[in-house]
């Protein structure tokens, strides 16, 4: 009977330092740990030097800047870093079917190349030498349990090309 109780006695042991431990380890997280209790803070402008213009993409300009995108820093009041991701879309459809273009830690600029937006156009499944209407816009995030911060986005009409090899 002494072993059972001793038994009974370690187990409950285990059992209280495990909860200990639990408990002290979720005491650990830093109020920025989820910034802004997951509420988006806004965007502000997204700046773009887009003509207003249609025109098709072409290969021997993929090399080219298509535009540069600008924005101000999107405080989530943390101190993990802050993800921005372009992405593409089909116009008036707010983003159901986006593209991504590219995705870089603290940044508040970028250049969209010819050859990036092309690809993006094509994974959208943008057929080779058709017009589309379609939007970019910037997505700041920091993490899944956060919302992301969206711009507005910017709308154009483009044609992308058949990417050939060699070019």
């Amino acid at each position: 009977c002494l072993k059972n109780m001793k038994n009974w006695i370690i187990k409950i042991f285990a059992f209280l330092s495990i909860f200990a431990v639990l408990f002290l380890m979720s005491s650990c997280f830093e109020e920025d740990d989820v910034p802004g209790g997951g509420i988006a803070p806004p965007f502000g402008e997204l700046n773009n030097n887009l003509s207003g213009s249609e025109f098709a993409l072409l290969q021997e300009n993929e090399d080219n800047d298509f535009v540069t995108l600008s924005w101000p820093e999107v405080d989530f009041r943390t101190t993990k870093p802050v993800k921005y991701t372009i992405e593409l879309g089909f116009a008036g459809e707010n983003f159901a079917k986006a593209a991504g273009i590219v995705t870089q830690e603290d940044i508040t600029s970028y250049n969209v190349s010819v050859l990036e937006l092309n690809a993006a156009m094509i994974n959208l499944g943008i057929e080779p030498g058709k017009t589309a209407d379609v939007e970019m816009r910037v997505r700041a995030w920091v993490d899944f349990l956060t919302d992301p911060s969206l711009s507005d986005p910017v709308s154009f009409k483009r044609t992308p090309y058949l990417l050939m090899f060699p070019p």
